[in-house]
C-alpha cells in the first residue's frame, strides 16, 4: 500500500516538475500568465474573488449582491462555489493576487498528467510511454488551449483522464456492482467535474466513458456487455447524486433564467440551443484539418488536431500494428470528436444534436477534447510499440530518451498558445487596477451606514463588469452568460437610465465613454464621464405609513457573503425594501425571529415597526443542504467501500504469508 501511495505522489511531482519546466515563464519569471482572456480576467478571475472572500468567511459563496442586481452565485455553476479548492483561498489576501490563479491552473496541468499516465499504465503499456502519451495531453492540443480562455472548463477537463483510469479499474474489478469501490470513486470524481464548474468537460466525459464501456464490454472474457452497460449507469448515477448541492441549485436557477449563446442569441428555459447555432456558429471548420499535420493560427484554438509532429509520427507506427481494445477506444474518442466538431458538414453532426446532453453543448467545437485523449492514446501505444520491439532492443533507452525529448520539446514550443506577456492582453493587474473611476465609485457608492447604491456602465464593459466581485461595488449589471428572468424583465419595462425603475434599484451612478444629458456631472477621467442620478434611493429604503420612498433610516448595514444585517434606528415604521429581486430561497428575521418576506414589485420586503432593531435578510436554500446530505452519504460510503477492500487485502496477504 505504501509502495502504490509512493508511486502516486512521485508521479505527480514528476508531472509538477514537467510543468514547471513548460511554463516556466509562469511558474518561475512571473513574466507571463494565463489570465490574458475575456472569460479568464473578467469573469474567472472575479469569481475566484469571491469565492476566497467566502472562505476567509468560512462559508461558501451562495449568493452574489453586486451581480444582476443581486443573483445566484452557485446557480449558474461556472463560478464554482463549491469546488473544495476554493477553500485554499481561506489563507490568502483579498482581492487575490492573480499570480495565485496562475499557481492553481499548474497544478492542474500536474493533475491531468498524473491521470492520462495512469489511465495508459492500466491498459500495460511500457512506462516512457505513458509519460509520452500524458504529456502529449497535458501540454499540447485543445485541452491545454482551455486553461488561458476559460480556467474554469480547464480545471474540470483536468480530471478527464483520472475518470477513466479510474473507471476503467472498476470494469476490470469483479464482484457486484453496487460494492465495486471504484465504480464509486469513478462516478464521485466524474461528478467532481460538475463542481469544478463546468457541464460540457462532464459531458464528453461521460460519452467517453461509454466508448470505453463498449471498447471493453464487447466479446470479453472479463465482464459482460450488460454487466459493463449497468456499470456506466451507476456511475453516472453516482455523480448525479454526489454533484446534487451544486445541481440543485443550477436547475433552480436556469429554470427562471435567459442563457446567452452569443451575441443577442438567448434561450429561455429549458435552453434548448437552436439547430442553426450548434451546427453553424462554434464548429470545425474543414480546412482546420489541417492542423492535425501543423499547428495553425486562426481558426478555433480548441478545435485544433495539432498533437505534436512526434505524436502524429508515433500514432502512424501504431497503426501498422495489430489493432486490440485500446485502440479502438483511442479511435473511436478521435472519429467521434471529429464528427460532432465538423456541425453540419457531417451526418454524426447532425445526430448529435438529439443525443442526450450533447446538445446542450452550445460549441461542438469542444467535443475536441476527446480527440486530444484518443489521440495521445494512440500516441502513447505507438511508442509502446517502438520500446518493446525485441529488434530495437538494444537502442530501447536512446528511443526512449530521444521520443520524449521531442514530445517535450514540441510541448515547450505549443506554450505560446497558452500564455501571453503581462503587459498584453487583459491581466487582472492592470485590468483591475484599483484607480480612477473605479476608486470615485468605490467611494461614492458605499455610505457611511454601510448602505449602498449601485452604479451602471455604458457600455457595459467599459470598466470591469464584475468589478463588484474585486472590489466593494454593487453594480445593476454585470458579465455572465445568463441572467435572472425577473431582473431582465424589469430592465426591459424602460432601457432608459432616466427611467424611474432605476431610482427604487438604487442605481445611483453612471458612467460613459460620451456625454449623457439629464444627469449631473461628478467628474471626468480622461474619456470616461462619471454622473450621478440625483433621484435615486440606495438599495435598502423604505416605504413609510404615508405612501413616501426615503432611504431607510440605518445605523449600520453588515454585509456578509450570503446575508445582509441591517441595524435599524428607533422607531422606524413602514415597508424596508431591500432591492434585489426576490428569490426562493430567502428568509428575513427581525430581533431574530422569523417573519414573511414580502414583495414590493419584484423586490423582497419585510414589514417594521417601532421597536424593531435588527433585520437580516439571508439566503439559506433547503434545497442546497439537502443535496449537500447526499453527497457525503455518496461520499462516507464510498469511503467505507475502500476500506472494507483495504481490510480485504490485508486479510488475502496474511492468509498467503
Amino acid at each position: 500500500m505504501s509502495a502504490k501511495l509512493f508511486k502516486f505522489i512521485g508521479v505527480y511531482i514528476l508531472f509538477l516538475i514537467l510543468t514547471v519546466f513548460v511554463f516556466h515563464r509562469v511558474a518561475l519569471q512571473g513574466t507571463h500568465s494565463f489570465l490574458n482572456h475575456w472569460d479568464a480576467t473578467a469573469q474567472s478571475y472575479a469569481w475566484s474573488n469571491l469565492n476566497a472572500k467566502a472562505a476567509q468567511n468560512g462559508t461558501v459563496a451562495l449568493w452574489d449582491f453586486s451581480m444582476n442586481s443581486g443573483g445566484s452565485h452557485a446557480g449558474e455553476m461556472q463560478p464554482a462555489p463549491m469546488y473544495p479548492i476554493n477553500w485554499l483561498w481561506a489563507f490568502a489576501e483579498y482581492p487575490l493576487a492573480p499570480w495565485l490563479i496562475d499557481l492553481r491552473l499548474l497544478f492542474h496541468f500536474a493533475l491531468a498528467g498524473f491521470g492520462m499516465y495512469f489511465f495508459l499504465r492500466g491498459n500495460q503499456l511500457h512506462g516512457v510511454a505513458c509519460l509520452v502519451g500524458a504529456t502529449i495531453f497535458t501540454f499540447v492540443g485543445s485541452v491545454a488551449i482551455r486553461a488561458g480562455a476559460q480556467p474554469n472548463i480547464y480545471e474540470s477537463l483536468a480530471y478527464m483522464p483520472l475518470v477513466l483510469a479510474v473507471y476503467q479499474a472498476a470494469l476490470r474489478r469483479g464482484g457486484p456492482v453496487w460494492r465495486n469501490h471504484l465504480l464509486w470513486w469513478s462516478g464521485i470524481l466524474l461528478g467532481f467535474m460538475i463542481i469544478a464548474g463546468h457541464m460540457q468537460p462532464y459531458i464528453h466525459t461521460a460519452y467517453a466513458l461509454g466508448i470505453i464501456t463498449l471498447a471493453m464490454g464487447i466479446q470479453s472474457d472479463r465482464i459482460s456487455f450488460f454487466k459493463a452497460i449497468g456499470m456506466l449507469l451507476m456511475a453516472g448515477l453516482i455523480s448525479a447524486l454526489f454533484s446534487l448541492p451544486q445541481m440543485l441549485l443550477s436547475m433552480q436557477y436556469l429554470g427562471d433564467a435567459f442563457r446567452w449563446l452569443g451575441g443577442d442569441v438567448m434561450t429561455k428555459p429549458p435552453h434548448i440551443v437552436p439547430f442553426e447555432v450548434y451546427a453553424y456558429s462554434q464548429i470545425l471548420e474543414p480546412w482546420e484539418l489541417g492542423s492535425l499535420f501543423f499547428n495553425l493560427e486562426g481558426g478555433h484554438g480548441e478545435g485544433t488536431l495539432f498533437f505534436t509532429q512526434t505524436g502524429l509520427v508515433l500514432a502512424v507506427l501504431c497503426l501498422l500494428q495489430r489493432r486490440n481494445r485500446l485502440f479502438w477506444f483511442g479511435a473511436g474518442m478521435m472519429i467521434f470528436a471529429v464528427l460532432v466538431s465538423l456541425g453540419h458538414y457531417t451526418v454524426v453532426g447532425w445526430i448529435s444534436y438529439v443525443m442526450p446532453l450533447m446538445g446542450q453543448v452550445r460549441e461542438p467545437v469542444r467535443a475536441m477534447c476527446m480527440f486530444t485523449l484518443g489521440a495521445a492514446t494512440i500516441a502513447a501505444m505507438g511508442c509502446h510499440l517502438l520500446l518493446v520491439r525485441e529488434t530495437l532492443k538494444r537502442w530501447r533507452l536512446v528511443i526512449a530518451t530521444g521520443v520524449f525529448a521531442l514530445v517535450l520539446f514540441e510541448s515547450y514550443i505549443f506554450e505560446n498558445n497558452r500564455t501571453m506577456p503581462l503587459a498584453e492582453g487583459m491581466h487582472p493587474s492592470t485590468y483591475y487596477a484599483k484607480e480612477g473611476v473605479i476608486e470615485e465609485l468605490e467611494l461614492l457608492t458605499n455610505l457611511p451606514s454601510g448602505n449602498r447604491y449601485r452604479y451602471q456602465a455604458f457600455p457595459n464593459d467599459l470598466i470591469p463588469p464584475n468589478s463588484g466581485n474585486v472590489y466593494e461595488l454593487m453594480g445593476t449589471r454585470g458579465h455572465r452568460a445568463t441572467m435572472g428572468r425577473p431582473i431582465f424583465n424589469y430592465f426591459a419595462r424602460d432601457w432608459d437610465p432616466h427611467s424611474a425603475n432605476y431610482d427604487v434599484l438604487g442605481l445611483r451612478y453612471l458612467v460613459s465613454n460620451e456625454r449623457m444629458e439629464g444627469f449631473k456631472e461628478v467628474r471626468k477621467f480622461d474619456d470616461v464621464y462619471l454622473y450621478e442620478r440625483e433621484g435615486a434611493l440606495p438599495v435598502l429604503w423604505l416605504l413609510n405609513e404615508q405612501g413616501e420612498k426615503l432611504a431607510a433610516p440605518v445605523e449600520s448595514v453588515d454585509w456578509g457573503v450570503n446575508s445582509v444585517r441591517i441595524t435599524l434606528e428607533a422607531e422606524v415604521s413602514g415597508l424596508l425594501v431591500f432591492a434585489q429581486p426576490d428569490y426562493p430561497g430567502w428568509v428575513v428575521s427581525v430581533d431574530g425571529l422569523p417573519r414573511d418576506i414580502e414583495v414590493w414589485d419584484i423586490f423582497q420586503a419585510v414589514m417594521v415597526s417601532p421597536g424593531d432593531s435588527i433585520v437580516e435578510f439571508a439566503y439559506r436554500p433547503k434545497r442546497f443542504f439537502a443535496g449537500l446530505l447526499v453527497a457525503l452519504g455518496v461520499l462516507l460510503f464510498a469511503m467505507l467501500l475502500s476500506w472494507r477492500s483495504f481490510k480485504e487485502g490485508l486479510n488475502h496477504a496474511s492468509a498467503a504469508s
